[in-house]
C-alpha cells in the first residue's frame, strides 16, 4: 500500500481489511480514467490482435506518445474478454468503456482484418517502425479421449453465442446432447435421445441471441 494511503486514511480495527480492488472498481465504474498522453514521438507501431495483450500494449504505447494501430479479425475489439467470457462475468458495456479510453489515447482499430488476407507481416513492417504480435491462444485443447469430436469447447461456445442465431444454438445443444454418454440416463438426462433435448434457458425473443449470453 502506498505511504500516502497509510498516512491519510483513518486507522482500521484489528484484522479489518481494506478492499483496495473494490475501491478501484467503484471509481472506475463512475468514470473510466484516461491517463495523460506524452508528446508524440513520431513512431508508429502495428499491433496484431485486439485482445488483452494487444489492448494493454496499445494503452502503454499510446501513453508514451507512440501512434498505435490494432489489426484484428473479429468485428469488435476485446478478444477473449469479449468472445470468451460471458456478459454476466464481464459486462460488455464496461469492456467497451475501457476500450474507449484506449481510443481516446489515440489508438486506431482496424477490425475485420485477417493476417495473410488483408495484411501481411512484411507489409506492416514497411509501414510501421515496430510490430507487436498479440494473437493470443484462442484454440481450445482437445479432450484427448475417444469421442472428443462430439465435444463442444467452451471457447467455441462463447464465441458463437453473441453472433449466433436461435436455430444455430438449438442445433449446437441438440448435437451436444446426443453425444452425452448413456450412463448419464439415471441422472435424468435424455442421453442418446436428442429429440427430447432442448436449451436449458428460456428462448430469447426474436431470432438473435442476447449479446454475450446475458
Amino acid at each position: 500500500m502506498p505511504p500516502f494511503v497509510r498516512t491519510r486514511m483513518p486507522p482500521l480495527d484489528l484484522d479489518q481489511g481494506l478492499a483496495i480492488g473494490a475501491l478501484h472498481r467503484y471509481v472506475a465504474d463512475l468514470e473510466p480514467y484516461a491517463p495523460p498522453r506524452a508528446p508524440s514521438t513520431g513512431k508508429r507501431v502495428a499491433i496484431v490482435g485486439a485482445g488483452p495483450a494487444g489492448l494493454a500494449a496499445a494503452c502503454y504505447l499510446s501513453k508514451n506518445g507512440h501512434a498505435c494501430t490494432l489489426y484484428d479479425a473479429h468485428p469488435l475489439p476485446g478478444g477473449m474478454l469479449r468472445y470468451g467470457i460471458p456478459a454476466n462475468r464481464l459486462p460488455k458495456d464496461a469492456l467497451d468503456a475501457e476500450i474507449d479510453v484506449i481510443r481516446r489515447l489515440g489508438a486506431q482499430f482496424r477490425m475485420g482484418q485477417r493476417w495473410g488476407e488483408d495484411f501481411t507481416l512484411a507489409g506492416l513492417r514497411q509501414q510501421h517502425d515496430a510490430v507487436f504480435l498479440a494473437i493470443g491462444a484462442q484454440r481450445a485443447e482437445g479432450l484427448r479421449c475417444e469421442g472428443q469430436e462430439h465435444a463442444l469447447a467452451g471457447i467455441d461456445f462463447w464465441s458463437a453465442w453473441p453472433k449466433g442465431t436461435r436455430r444455430r444454438w438449438e442445433t449446437m445443444w441438440r448435437w451436444s446432447a446426443a453425444a452425452i454418454p448413456p450412463w448419464t440416463a439415471p441422472l435424468g438426462h435424455p442421453a442418446g435421445r436428442p429429440e427430447r433435448a432442448g436449451p436449458v434457458s428460456p428462448q430469447p425473443a426474436g431470432d438473435a441471441l442476447p449479446d454475450g449470453g446475458s
